[in-house]
């Protein structure tokens, strides 16, 4: 029916189908890889149907990019980026004994969140199982046949072909596709990631559309120990009735977060009842330290298929715990003897005792030695503080001292000598009337000075050179006939 030339793709092999369409490994013009999604039905609304899917391939990284697809003739098609990586169904039958509950709670949000994206936009997955989930070296994932069903339109038909992961829903005509048809298949490859067996694999092929019809898996405590609210959400993400089950996707994820920490508390309380004694799974000692891988499991792989009791029974005694183990003491050639005066249980308990690694006594030394680092550099701080607020000191202030006055006794004077005071100043002529200049003559000899009279004593200059009024000396040579 389609050769690929017409469409632009070189066909290079047809691979498995899922019901609802052929599927094709092609190779479009540009050398890229890609799988051709053919359907020789053209089902109503299929043009519009793909723009929606083509935008929400854009938007959302975790699903494969649609290249092309259209209507030609009397068929249909879809062109899909193809991803190469590890299916999840793989890694379940290779490293099955890696995965733990814990791992699978978190990754089955992880899809969660990516589906509630897409139906956010109208499109619904209807194909969900372990193969449509491709892991990729760097730990993310890419969810492959996003919205094909949908697309095509699955039948009820075509998913009694590949029913496994189907919803009771999709079995009966007509076949509904919604949010909860989603949440079903999700809860079915969370059971088989946790108890690491298909759903209804006690059941034969033929057997499968009617045991989905009328029952329900078994619930996963039957043969897993797991804490109620783990198994509770598994059985009710798996629920026959859509109205029993999570409404949506966000409901789903909000549950599984909470079956997380009901896990981690519940492994936490076993392993505090186990004691230090005893060797708790899932330890691998390596150079003197315990570390566990990022899948590990608690529990021992136990292969898909039928229940042998034979192999039950082993694996019953295998999970029983292994009895504490005995703490045996090396005491040394230099100990003391048993006649010393402590006891053998304290001698023990030394020789026991691990010794302080170098590592945290210099540790410890490195930090009383910034400490006392930080302190001392505090200290100078408040002392420069202190000093840088005190007044600039000044001199005292110095009383002023008061010049010396000689004060010298002189005698009265007598009736003769005013009276000729008085006479003198009665005959002292009064000013000269103008006259011309005269004539310059020759100087007259300059007269003898006239006798001085007695000086007083010189003031003496204080001993720093300053002024008296700032100095503090005392005054030299005091005399009983001066004063202050």
């Amino acid at each position: 029916m389609v050769d690929g030339f017409g469409l632009g793709y070189r066909i290079v092999e047809r691979r498995e189908g899922r019901g609802y369409a052929d599927i094709y490994a092609a190779v479009d013009r540009e050398g890229r890889d890609a799988l051709l999604y053919v359907s020789e039905a053209v089902p109503g609304g299929f043009r519009d149907g793909l723009e929606r899917l083509r935008a929400v391939s854009e938007r959302i990284e975790e699903v494969p990019l649609v290249l092309d697809g259209g209507v030609g003739g009397s068929f249909c098609w879809v062109a899909v980026e193809q991803c190469e990586g590890e299916s999840l169904r793989a890694f379940l039958e290779e490293r099955a004994g890696d995965i733990a509950p814990p791992w699978a709670l978190s990754q089955v949000a992880e899809f969660a969140e990516v589906l509630k994206t897409a139906h956010a936009s109208g499109i619904f997955h209807g194909d969900l199982c372990p193969e449509a989930f491709l892991l990729l070296d760097d730990g993310s994932f890419k969810l492959t046949g996003l919205g094909l069903a949908q697309l095509f339109g699955l039948s009820a038909a075509d998913a009694a072909k590949v029913p496994t992961y189907r919803a009771p829903e999709q079995l009966t005509q007509p076949a509904v596709l919604d949010e909860r048809t989603d949440v079903h298949a999700l809860g079915l490859v969370l059971y088989e990631l946790i108890g690491l067996r298909r759903p209804f694999a006690e059941r034969v092929q033929e057997e499968l559309v009617r045991c989905i019809l009328n029952n329900t898996p078994l619930p996963l405590e039957t043969f897993v120990p797991l804490p109620p609210q783990v198994a509770g959400v598994v059985r009710r993400a798996i629920e026959r009735q859509p109205d029993a089950r999570y409404r949506d996707m966000a409901e789903l994820i909000a549950a599984l977060h909470g079956a997380l920490e009901g896990w981690c508390r519940w492994q936490g309380e076993r392993d505090k009842g186990a004691g230090p004694g005893v060797r708790r799974a899932g330890t691998v000692l390596r150079g003197g330290r315990s570390q566990r891988p990022t899948l590990l499991s608690d529990k021992p792989a136990r292969p898909s298929g039928p229940v042998n009791p034979e192999l039950e029974d082993a694996t019953q005694r295998e999970r029983q715990p292994e009895p504490p183990l005995e703490v045996v003491t090396e005491v040394p050639r230099d100990a003391p003897s048993s006649t010393s005066m402590e006891p053998a249980s304290m001698l023990g308990a030394k020789a026991n005792r691990p010794p302080s690694p170098p590592g945290r006594r210099i540790r410890i030394a490195l930090t009383l030695g910034a400490g006392g680092l930080v302190l001392a550099a505090v200290a100078t701080l408040l002392a420069w503080i202190h000093l840088a607020s005190l007044p600039a000191a000044r001199p005292p202030p110095v009383a002023r001292l008061p010049r010396l006055i000689v004060v010298v006794a002189r005698a009265a004077p007598g009736p003769r000598a005013l009276a000729a005071a008085s006479r003198e100043r009665l005959l002292r002529p009064g000013p000269a009337p103008f006259r011309a200049r005269p004539e310059p003559t020759a100087p007259a000899p300059a007269p003898a000075p006239p006798a001085q009279a007695p000086l007083e004593p010189k003031e003496p200059l204080p001993p720093c050179g300053a002024h008296w009024y700032e100095c503090g000396a005392t005054w030299p040579d005091a005399r009983p006939n001066t004063f202050r």
